[in-house]
């Protein structure tokens, strides 16, 4: 009895329930499977049955994306994103073996193939340096995790210690500071590196048999956070605090649900979160934490499977059944409107120029209805002219970035 109050008491002391989130209509209620931001304003969620969503507003608003180039001999998922920037990223098809790559943002997609990709059967998690320079991990067809290394033309293969032939210990995910890097497998180990990924050594989580690891982010050089699944008695998030090398529970997380904690995640601010779902009732859970040991937790409508953030504490979460919310209200979703800057775009509607007027310089990306970026100029001045002659007639899209936030205007041409 002592100890049960001990811990009722730990958990009262320690879980709070502060924060707010707020669902983001999308086009979709497919199982969504990641969330990646290449920018302010650029964003991709990918998901089940062929499911690839894009932002050009900073998540106010998303549109479907029918993926060109991707080919499969069934229905295929979209898994693990890593864009480098706004148009240039990756994709892996985990239920098809293969990764694809993207020069024009997302539209258009050309096979990652090459013989030296051959043993590796399962794609599970792509980390890029840059275009030139990125880690494909999961694993091979007749062993258990493997990471292979694309290096300016060149691959190689950085082999592990998990030499069991179970593709279920593929790698689901990783991350890097600087040269130390860490590794999340489909089951009760991480692989852990100190040289930019040349070696792994390979790590034993507190986890029991039966039991895997979902996700890992890496905060700073010291600590680390990762997800897992056990068996439906998931207490605490895994933390490190020795760059990876041991891992323990963080009883400050632990809550009564008992949850498989699905993805973890660090914003430019430092908050941490995690992304979760209950052992016994429906829904999900979010975590956030502002100083690194008390833990808010808040439930929502669906099981969190990935959590992305940019400009420092814009957080975003996607789950099942096309979940995505977001801690950032709807007044200002994804836009940082200054009332005290003026901004006017005119004419609306018009036949050919459109004159932006500022009194501050600006950037300025103009889309599509597709969400494709047609134009983008910068201007020197206050005042800036777009010439919208030679588009087609129709809707489009004026985001403008100034020094103190991010606007956005829908122009007309007819």
């Amino acid at each position: 009895m002592k100890n049960t109050l001990t811990l009722i008491t730990l958990l009262s002391a320690t879980i709070g329930f502060a924060q707010t989130w707020n669902q983001i209509s999308v086009p979709t209620t497919e199982k969504l499977n990641d969330i990646e931001f290449a920018s302010s304003t650029v964003g991709y969620i990918s998901g089940d049955n062929e499911t690839l969503l894009k932002t050009t507003d900073g998540g106010e608003n998303w549109t479907a994306i029918t993926p060109v180039g991707i080919s499969a001999p069934f229905t295929y998922n979209i898994g693990d994103l890593e864009f480098i920037n706004e148009t240039v990223g990756f994709c892996n098809i985990p239920n098809a073996g293969a990764t694809y790559k993207t020069i024009d943002g997302g539209f258009n997609w050309t096979l990652i193939d090459d013989l030296e990709l051959g043993n590796l059967c399962y794609r599970g998690a792509i980390y890029a340096n840059n275009e030139d320079n990125f880690f494909l991990a999961g694993a091979g067809c007749f062993q258990s995790a493997l990471i292979k290394e694309y290096n300016s033309g060149v691959w190689s293969e950085k082999l592990d210690e998990l030499e069991n032939f179970n593709p279920d210990e593929q790698v689901v995910q990783m991350d890097f500071f600087n040269q130390l890097g860490i590794a999340a497998t489909e089951s009760q180990y991480f692989l852990r590196t100190t040289n930019g990924g040349q070696f792994w050594d390979t790590i034993k989580a507190p986890l029991s048999n039966g039991s895997k690891l979902t996700s890992v982010v890496i905060v700073d050089a010291m600590n680390m956070m990762a997800g897992y699944v056990e068996n439906d008695i998931g207490f605490g998030i895994l933390r490190s605090n020795d760059a990876g090398l041991t891992w323990e529970m963080d009883i400050n997380s632990g809550t009564f649900f008992y949850p498989s904690y699905w993805s973890v995640a660090v914003a430019g601010n430092g908050n941490l979160y995690a992304g979760a779902q209950p052992s016994s009732t429906p829904g999900g859970l979010m975590f956030e934490s502002t100083d690194g040991e008390f833990w808010n937790y808040e439930t929502v409508d669906q099981a969190i499977y990935a959590i992305d953030s940019y400009n420092n504490d814009k957080v975003f979460a996607v789950g099942d059944s096309g979940y995505v919310i977001t801690n950032v209200d709807f007044s200002t979703l994804g836009l940082t409107h200054n009332k005290e800057v003026q901004l006017n775009v005119y004419p609306n509607p018009t036949t050919d120029l459109v004159t932006i007027e500022s009194d501050a310089t600006f950037n300025v990306k103009v889309t599509n209805i597709h969400g494709q970026i047609i134009l983008e100029e910068n201007s020197p001045t206050h005042q800036l002219a777009i010439n919208l002659s030679s588009f087609a007639n129709g809707l489009y899209q004026f985001i403008i970035e100034q020094e103190n936030g991010v606007s956005v205007r829908k122009v007309i041409k007819q």
